[in-house]
């Protein structure tokens, strides 16, 4: 379900070429402080004879806002769409034409002290590292390391996810399983990290969150 703003563009078209009009929805989700910044969007709803207009497809369209590039990573990863998914990381990783906003957490809105643009990027590079790993893709786990050691060493900002990039990649060369791996991430950022989900964390409701067993993406807890 999704909230609607105000202001939005429709447009009447034939999608699939069978004598029906279709129809477009170019809008906005709503503004508020809880709900976090806004998303455009682009929602298509498609006409047949016998159940009128049905919703086929939400689409989230391009945001500048880095966190929210992170979130159709999430989307894309969610679907098991690696491709994709490692597109969006690198966007969030590498441009420096995304804006950056601070994690709710740590005051609303904030852009200046809580480095979001170190800990963005940082945890994009370590969510690379995860995936590269996975598609066992030697040369981008290692370029991916080479960017972690240059711009983030363990001791600076977003070294955290050095760390555990590290950890990761060592669990699975002793063999472990990608949840057993997330799991030992998990077990690191607990004991040596636990307030690393402050700045990786929660951008109002209509935005992805992540808590710090959702950091590693394939974590199960134990049962």
């Amino acid at each position: 379900h999704v909230r609607l703003g105000d202001v939005f563009n429709w447009e009447l078209v034939d999608l699939n070429d069978d004598g029906f009009l279709d129809l477009t929805i170019t809008a906005s989700t709503i503004f508020h402080m809880d709900s976090g910044d806004p998303r455009e969007i682009l929602l298509t709803y498609q006409f047949s004879e016998n159940r009128g207009y049905e919703l086929l497809s939400t689409e989230y369209l391009p945001s500048q806002l880095r966190h929210q590039v992170l979130e159709d990573a999430q989307i894309a990863l969610d679907s098991n769409n690696f491709t994709l998914a490692i597109s969006f990381y690198e966007q969030a990783a590498y441009s420096d034409e995304l804006l950056n906003i601070g994690s709710y957490h740590l005051g609303y809105g904030n852009r200046n002290t809580d480095s979001p643009d170190e800990y963005q990027r940082a945890f994009a590079l370590f969510r690379l590292t995860i995936i590269y790993a996975l598609l066992s893709d030697e040369l981008g786990t290692t370029d991916t390391m080479e960017v972690f050691d240059g711009a983030y060493p363990e001791d600076a900002i977003g070294g955290e996810f050095t760390t555990l990039s590290k950890v990761f990649l060592s669990e699975l060369e002793a063999s472990k399983s990608p949840q057993q791996a997330c799991q030992q991430v998990t077990n690191v950022i607990l004991d040596q990290f636990p307030e690393l989900d402050q700045h990786i964390g929660y951008w109002g409701f209509d935005n992805v969150s992540y808590s710090s067993e959702t950091i590693c993406p394939f974590f199960q807890a134990d049962e």
